[in-house]
């Protein structure tokens, strides 16, 4: 049984919005504030529902928390006097969601990017000659002097702030190479050892340096944290070797060294319908389960289940508040038993049933397994899916034609599906069949008498899996003008029933054609079959014409949300 049990604590932050596209990648902290402050209705409305969550995740069997974020929680001399303010009233508001999971039994754990900073910052470290491996440091020993009851830090050092993140603090890449990596633990590592306190470090990166591949590369993972011996070290790892997907083989890294290690799971599956669209992940967690029964010193499980990813106002569910992401808590539920208890998901889900007064438990896991199908090759192009593809430094998504809650339509990603895909025709023929399967869950919840929710959600997924089929017919093969229009007409009425829909530019996915030879060569040669470096690969990460010219045509057409697909260029 893991020892450590983390869960995000994103859901309590998030405070009642309107409309307009959402980061949930950590708390939207310019959102919290009204006129740069923190009012009293503000904090006494995220530490009602901090009750709330905290004990339902105790509940659970989850045992620590990881709360955004160290920015927020030290105070530094050289800050101006508004922000001094403003800061001491996230101590305050922190102080008492402290003392909350305390009382709950739960071990709390400060998230934060290496490293997160301002204009005053750079300038205060420019004055004084500082390092920003100095103004971390200090960091550190001011949040462990200002709250005692924190036990440690959740460091992410491969992926920075989102375009769209506002706010006193944004990240930025402080590590290029796996030499500064292992250089930067080695200075910060001591902190922790004196102050009894842990370091959870994210192997998590997307591609950007030569440290951007430290999530799949057994290279650099050793050039990481080979000559590295701590206590108070923590490697946390998502399961596979790019974002949180399907058709992902467990990460090998998990048996590459002794290092104590923790595994990243995601139960709002933010590329799978954030919480909205029918999801269960039971199996597959099991599977991973069984398979690190053989790892070394893995000592404990780091589950999202709020945080990742973009979403519109109208995917806004709050897990475990406002009962509003039935399937999000379902997997949250399902996901604790399989780790903590050791249980088959036939029991974990047999008392989901139980507690939440489902009465046929055999014919509900019927259902999971009619909706698990459906998301597996509903969403997911399967012999594309099953394929490890890889960039430069990044392994390809699995889901390589959705964007949270966007198709992205265009010549780049076609060429890449119309290469890797040889059989078309299965491939679109399970495209529909996956609608189907979705139909059948919602007659067999009509029969189980579900909660409305819970069936509307499933009448949304045969809906989107059907227009989703279709996209994904046109992707690979095109479609006749007839049917395009017809499936213009679909996608109308689709928008018009579901507030909740999936978002597809029709002018876009109706200027798909064949593709230029330029691109058919890029993606029949750039993109690799296995994570080993080829000498293309290598001119390609280089600083070369040929790479200036890959970026300059492939950028115009993805699409450039989080950080921008750009960065995989750096």
């Amino acid at each position: 049984m893991p020892k450590l049990r983390i869960i995000d604590t994103l859901a309590p932050f998030c405070l009642p919005h309107a409309h307009g596209q959402i980061n949930w990648s950590k708390a939207n902290f310019a959102a919290l504030e009204q006129n740069g402050e923190l009012t009293d209705a503000t904090v006494k409305h995220i530490l009602q529902q901090s009750r709330t969550y905290l004990r339902r995740v105790s509940q659970l069997g989850y045992n620590a928390v990881g709360v955004d974020d160290l920015a927020h929680l030290v105070v530094h001399d050289f800050y101006h006097s508004p922000l001094k303010r403003r800061l001491a009233m996230y101590q305050k508001m922190y102080a008492q969601f402290f003392e909350l999971a305390r009382a709950q039994g739960q071990r709390i754990f400060a998230t934060t990017d290496y490293l997160f900073s301002n204009p005053t910052i750079d300038a205060h470290l420019q004055q004084t000659g500082s390092s920003a491996e100095d103004f971390f440091a200090d960091c550190l020993t001011k949040l462990f002097t200002t709250f005692p009851q924190i036990d440690g830090i959740i460091l992410r050092v491969g992926e920075r702030d989102g375009h769209d993140v506002r706010g006193d603090f944004l990240s930025r890449l402080q590590l290029s190479t796996p030499a500064q990596a292992n250089a930067f633990l080695k200075k910060v590592l001591p902190i922790f050892e004196k102050a009894g306190k842990t370091l959870i470090f994210r192997t998590w990166t997307v591609g950007v340096h030569p440290i951007g591949d430290l999530i799949w590369n057994p290279d650099t993972f050793a050039a990481v944290f080979g000559d590295i011996a701590s206590p108070s070290l923590i490697i946390s790892m998502k399961f596979g070797d790019t974002d949180f997907m399907r058709y992902l083989a467990l990460n090998p890294l998990f048996f590459a060294s002794d290092h104590q290690k923790i595994i990243e799971l995601q139960t709002r599956r933010e590329w799978e319908g954030m919480g909205i669209l029918p999801n269960f992940v039971g199996w597959d967690y099991q599977k991973y389960r069984d398979q690190l029964a053989k790892a070394k010193k893995l000592i404990g499980i780091y589950v999202w289940c709020q945080t990742g990813g973009w979403a519109n106002g109208t995917w806004d569910g709050l897990t475990f508040l406002r009962d509003s992401s039935f399937w999000t808590e379902l997997n949250t539920y399902v996901t604790a038993r399989l780790f903590a208890g050791g249980e088959s998901v036939e029991a974990a889900v047999a008392a989901f049933c139980a507690d939440y007064k489902i009465t046929n438990a055999s014919n509900f896991l019927l259902l999971l397994q009619l909706v698990d199908h459906a998301a597996r090759e509903g969403l997911y192009i399967k012999e594309f899916a099953s394929t490890p593809l890889y960039f430069r430094r990044t392994r390809l998504p699995s889901l390589a034609y959705i964007m949270w809650d966007t198709v992205v339509a265009n010549s780049v990603l076609t060429a890449l599906l119309r290469t890797a895909v040889g059989d078309k025709t299965l491939a679109v023929r399970q495209g529909y069949e996956a609608a189907k399967t979705a139909q059948q869950a919602v007659q067999l919840a009509q029969q189980l008498k579900l909660p409305g929710e819970v069936l509307r959600s499933l009448q949304f997924g045969a809906a989107t899996y059907n227009v989703l089929a279709i996209v994904r017919e046109h992707l690979l093969v095109g479609l006749p003008v007839e049917r395009f229009a017809a499936f213009e007409k679909l996608y109308a009425t689709y928008r018009r029933d579901w507030l909740e829909h999936y978002r597809v530019d029709i002018a876009a996915l109706q200027k798909i054609g064949r593709s230029p030879v330029w691109l058919q060569t890029l993606t029949r040669h750039g993109v690799r079959g296995q994570s080993k470096y080829r000498l293309f690969d290598r001119v390609l990460l280089a600083t070369s014409p040929l790479q200036g010219f890959v970026a300059r045509r492939v950028l115009k057409q993805l699409a450039n949300q989080s950080m921008g697909i750009g960065a995989i260029f750096e």
